[in-house]
């Protein structure tokens, strides 16, 4: 790069499509920023401290909103911020612990273990259970602080429902154009060519997806009742902040 730029972070919630999103940030960084993941068994690269991210020439994603709070000087970042709706995410996720290594080095009888336990819960006993409002709050508490930086919002939803708006925000916000060959190699990235995208981590993991609203198939009008109250300010800022798919939040 012939300057220096603003570290971008890419703030998540987890099982986000964030890989999917990474990848087309990848593709449209023309500049060369380098990339970053970040995450506990991720931390030596960036210097075994939460808040020691580069400041300049680097896109990191950060996709544990928990640790948001301990960002120094947030105002030296400029952010891309992605999220899922939670009751989509929670049902994402009844299907991911019961094949995604909870830690490193977990044996494969320690997953089938708990794959047992999560089955025998099913998926809206599970779901119940695991309900936190303040993870995505994390992540909200964070923005509202923060409202005078730069931010984008290119979220699951605009992902999967308006792909080339999703496309043209975030390659504005990087200041990259799309070439007609770059935009050719992103097309494996529209939700209809997933199924065809080796990369795709539903051809690795059974249970992924691939549009918003699956909590509505799956889970019974009770836990979706459940949902709906303790979820309710979450949903109203995800209304909120991505505007253009508020009707995906409701």
């Amino acid at each position: 790069m012939d300057k220096e730029t603003k570290t971008i972070i890419l703030i998540s919630t987890q099982t986000s499509a964030t890989g999917s999103i990474c990848r087309i940030i990848n593709k449209l960084n023309k500049s060369n920023r380098k990339f970053l993941t970040f995450g506990k068994e991720k931390i030596d690269i960036i210097g075994k401290r939460f808040e020691d991210i580069p400041k300049y020439n680097h896109i990191v994603l950060h996709n544990r909103p928990d640790f948001l709070r301990m960002l120094k000087n947030p105002e030296d970042y400029r952010y891309i911020v992605n999220f899922r709706d939670p009751r989509d995410r929670l049902c994402n996720s009844f299907h991911w612990m019961q094949q995604h290594p909870f830690h490193p080095g977990e044996s494969k009888d320690e997953i089938n273990k708990r794959k047992d336990e999560i089955e025998k819960l099913g998926i809206d006993n599970w779901v119940i259970q695991n309900i936190k409002p303040q993870y995505e709050s994390f992540l909200f508490d964070f923005i509202i602080k923060n409202n005078n930086c730069d931010m984008t919002f290119a979220t699951y939803a605009e992902l999967c429902l308006n792909f080339d708006r999703f496309l043209l925000k975030v390659s504005t916000f990087l200041d990259e154009k799309i070439d007609a060959q770059t935009y050719k190699e992103l097309d494996s990235e529209r939700c209809d060519n997933l199924h065809q995208n080796k990369e795709w981590i539903g051809g690795r993991w059974k249970g992924a997806d691939i549009l918003p609203g699956r909590h509505k198939n799956e889970l019974n009008e009770t836990t979706i009742s459940v949902l709906n109250e303790k979820y309710k300010s979450v949903l109203n800022n995800m209304s909120k902040y991505d505007n253009e798919n508020s009707l995906s939040y409701k």
